[in-house]
């Protein structure tokens, strides 16, 4: 595959250090080739990072982590709270590792397509799915994610209407207990589903 759901050896690499700020904190990312969104935090990252709003979660997990920007972002937000990346790309796992280091706090990234390495559930995972892995795969997604939530744990995701909100949005209602569109703009829609 030559997208950034999966690692390409002929991608090379090509380190650069990019500067963005979120919520009025500044933060320094390390990216590369064959990673989502390498040149800046995307618009539907920083959306989806405006709405999430829950009440001190203990785990959360950054579910297709890309170079670990929502999940850092969310440490300084919940500083309290035990983070999990997890990302299929072995490059952006690396990534991650090396910006999770750089912003100073321990974490666990794992390099997976599934959630089974976690050993308790969690009170909040975050998706910006993977598009280009198509929809079988991004409805995985959801399936894993209800198995690991806590009662009354969330999910949001951000997804544009034209790649399937409508589509993403009926298949959470098959199997959360509730789900509300949290914000659309520019096409892109803010879902939290709850267990």
């Amino acid at each position: 595959m030559s997208h950034y759901y999966y690692y390409d050896k002929k991608t090379k690499s090509n380190e650069k250090e990019i500067s963005s700020t979120v919520n009025n904190n500044k933060y320094l990312f390390i990216t590369d080739n064959g990673v989502f969104s390498k040149n800046k935090i995307d618009f539907g990252t920083r959306l989806l990072l405006n709405e999430i709003d829950i009440d001190c979660p203990r785990k959360i997990v950054d579910y297709g982590c890309g170079y670990g920007v929502i999940g850092i972002v969310l440490k300084k937000k919940y500083p309290e709270a035990q983070l999990f990346f997890v990302d299929s790309n072995s490059r952006a796992v690396e990534l991650t590792k090396k910006n999770v280091i750089n912003h100073k706090f321990d974490a666990n990234v794992f390099q997976s397509e599934s959630l089974d390495f976690l050993d308790s559930e969690v009170d909040l995972i975050v998706i910006n799915p993977p598009i280009k892995s198509g929809k079988k795969n991004i409805f995985s997604m959801y399936d894993r994610s209800f198995r690991a939530l806590s009662k009354n744990g969330s999910l949001y995701i951000v997804i544009k209407k034209k790649h399937g909100a409508s589509s993403s949005e009926k298949y959470l209602r098959q199997i959360f207990s509730d789900v509300a569109l949290k914000k659309k703009k520019n096409g892109y829609y803010i879902y939290k589903a709850i267990k």
